[in-house]
């Protein structure tokens, strides 16, 4: 009797360990940058973009961070999970739409959504700060 009441308690005790362990978030992994959140909405003229990419390319160092905007143009940056943010520190941003068609008999025909000049870090003139110190919220709002 005084044998199964150790085992059961060895065994509670191993499955309070587990299940803090899986419910306490995500540990930090080495390599990998401190994260905050960023969201935000990509406009062109006002009006709300779907289905948009957006690059952050790092200026401060080398962890780029991506996303898509949904129905309402709204978007979650993730550098290594969904949503999981982007390091602190300065991006260049470029946002690009694009739909790809196959055309008979081979090959592709590329149906561009956006202003070309977006598409490229060193033309879209779109800049953005990642903070640990603060709420991290990037409107970009895109122009024809």
């Amino acid at each position: 009797m005084k044998l199964s009441t150790i085992s059961i308690s060895r065994f509670s005790l191993i499955i309070v360990v587990a299940a803090f362990s899986i419910g306490c978030g995500k540990a930090r992994i080495p390599g990998r940058p401190e994260l905050y959140p960023v969201n935000g909405i990509v406009t062109l003229s006002g009006a709300p973009v779907a289905g948009a990419k957006i690059v952050f390319t790092p200026s401060t160092h080398e962890f780029a961070a991506t996303a898509k905007t949904a129905a309402d143009g709204t978007f979650n940056l993730q550098s290594f999970d969904p949503g999981d943010g982007a390091a602190e520190g300065e991006y260049r941003v470029i946002v690009y739409k694009v739909d790809v068609h196959e055309l008979p008999g081979g090959g592709v025909r590329e149906e561009h959504h956006l202003p070309a000049r977006y598409r490229d870090p060193g033309t879209s003139g779109l800049v953005a700060t990642v903070s640990s110190s603060q709420k991290n919220v990037v409107k970009l709002d895109l122009n024809k």
